[in-house]
Protein backbone atom coordinates (compact mmCIF):
# COMPACT_ATOMS: atom_id res chain seq x y z
CA UNK A 1 0.00 0.00 0.00
CA UNK A 2 1.21 3.49 -0.85
CA UNK A 3 1.69 6.07 1.88
CA UNK A 4 -1.46 8.32 1.99
CA UNK A 5 0.57 11.54 1.75
CA UNK A 6 2.47 10.18 -1.24
CA UNK A 7 -0.78 9.04 -2.85
CA UNK A 8 -2.26 12.56 -2.52
CA UNK A 9 0.92 14.06 -4.00
CA UNK A 10 0.94 11.62 -6.93
CA UNK A 11 -2.75 12.24 -7.64
CA UNK A 12 -2.31 16.03 -7.53
CA UNK A 13 0.85 15.91 -9.63
CA UNK A 14 -0.66 13.71 -12.34
CA UNK A 15 -3.82 15.80 -12.66
CA UNK A 16 -1.94 19.12 -12.38
CA UNK A 17 0.59 18.21 -15.05
CA UNK A 18 -2.17 16.90 -17.32
CA UNK A 19 -4.08 20.18 -16.92
CA UNK A 20 -0.97 22.25 -17.71
CA UNK A 21 -0.22 20.17 -20.80
CA UNK A 22 -3.81 20.48 -22.03
CA UNK A 23 -3.81 24.26 -21.55
CA UNK A 24 -0.51 24.63 -23.41
CA UNK A 25 -1.86 22.47 -26.22
CA UNK A 26 -5.07 24.48 -26.36
CA UNK A 27 -3.17 27.77 -26.64
CA UNK A 28 -0.56 26.64 -29.16
CA UNK A 29 -2.55 24.29 -31.40
CA UNK A 30 -5.07 25.43 -33.97
CA UNK A 31 -7.55 22.60 -33.62
CA UNK A 32 -11.12 23.67 -34.35
CA UNK A 33 -13.51 22.33 -31.74
CA UNK A 34 -16.97 21.41 -32.94
CA UNK A 35 -20.03 20.65 -30.84
CA UNK A 36 -20.50 17.22 -32.42
CA UNK A 37 -17.17 16.15 -30.89
CA UNK A 38 -19.10 15.73 -27.62
CA UNK A 39 -19.93 12.21 -28.84
CA UNK A 40 -16.26 11.29 -28.38
CA UNK A 41 -16.41 12.60 -24.81
CA UNK A 42 -19.50 10.52 -24.05
CA UNK A 43 -17.92 7.39 -25.52
CA UNK A 44 -14.77 8.05 -23.49
CA UNK A 45 -16.78 8.49 -20.26
CA UNK A 46 -18.71 5.25 -20.84
CA UNK A 47 -15.52 3.32 -21.59
CA UNK A 48 -13.86 4.76 -18.48
CA UNK A 49 -16.82 3.70 -16.34
CA UNK A 50 -16.56 0.19 -17.78
CA UNK A 51 -12.84 0.20 -16.98
CA UNK A 52 -13.68 1.23 -13.40
CA UNK A 53 -15.95 -1.82 -13.10
CA UNK A 54 -13.26 -4.11 -14.53
CA UNK A 55 -10.75 -2.68 -12.07
CA UNK A 56 -13.14 -3.26 -9.17
CA UNK A 57 -13.91 -6.81 -10.32
CA UNK A 58 -10.23 -7.70 -10.53
CA UNK A 59 -8.79 -5.78 -7.56
CA UNK A 60 -11.85 -5.19 -5.34
CA UNK A 61 -10.78 -1.57 -5.05
CA UNK A 62 -12.61 1.48 -6.45
CA UNK A 63 -10.45 3.90 -8.42
CA UNK A 64 -12.29 6.75 -6.70
CA UNK A 65 -14.29 6.05 -3.51
CA UNK A 66 -17.08 8.24 -4.88
CA UNK A 67 -17.79 5.59 -7.54
CA UNK A 68 -18.47 2.86 -4.97
CA UNK A 69 -21.90 1.25 -5.16
CA UNK A 70 -22.10 1.28 -1.35
CA UNK A 71 -23.88 4.65 -1.51
CA UNK A 72 -27.09 3.01 -2.71
CA UNK A 73 -29.34 4.50 -5.40
CA UNK A 74 -27.51 7.85 -5.11
CA UNK A 75 -24.65 6.22 -7.00
CA UNK A 76 -26.68 6.14 -10.22
CA UNK A 77 -27.13 9.90 -9.92
CA UNK A 78 -23.41 10.30 -9.27
CA UNK A 79 -22.56 8.40 -12.44
CA UNK A 80 -25.01 10.38 -14.59
CA UNK A 81 -23.91 13.61 -12.89
CA UNK A 82 -20.28 12.88 -13.72
CA UNK A 83 -21.21 12.28 -17.34
CA UNK A 84 -23.14 15.57 -17.44
CA UNK A 85 -20.21 17.37 -15.79
CA UNK A 86 -17.81 16.08 -18.45
CA UNK A 87 -20.17 17.28 -21.19
CA UNK A 88 -20.45 20.71 -19.51
CA UNK A 89 -16.67 20.99 -19.21
CA UNK A 90 -16.38 20.04 -22.88
CA UNK A 91 -18.58 22.97 -23.87
CA UNK A 92 -16.55 25.29 -21.61
CA UNK A 93 -13.50 24.09 -23.55
CA UNK A 94 -15.32 24.82 -26.84
CA UNK A 95 -15.91 28.36 -25.54
CA UNK A 96 -12.20 28.74 -24.65
CA UNK A 97 -11.29 27.66 -28.18
CA UNK A 98 -13.72 30.22 -29.57
CA UNK A 99 -12.15 32.99 -27.44
CA UNK A 100 -8.67 31.86 -28.50
CA UNK A 101 -9.66 32.05 -32.16
CA UNK A 102 -11.22 35.50 -31.68
CA UNK A 103 -8.06 36.79 -30.03
CA UNK A 104 -5.92 35.28 -32.76
CA UNK A 105 -7.96 37.13 -35.41
CA UNK A 106 -7.59 40.37 -33.42
CA UNK A 107 -11.32 40.86 -33.81
CA UNK A 108 -12.55 39.57 -30.50
CA UNK A 109 -16.30 39.49 -30.88
CA UNK A 110 -17.08 37.55 -27.72
CA UNK A 111 -15.62 39.57 -24.83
Amino acid sequence: MVNPELRIWINTSVHGVSLAMMMIEMILCRIKMQARMVILILVNVVLYMLLVFVNYASRHNWVYPLLSWDHGPVTVGIYFGMGAAFVAVFFVQVFFHYVRDCIAKRKCCCI
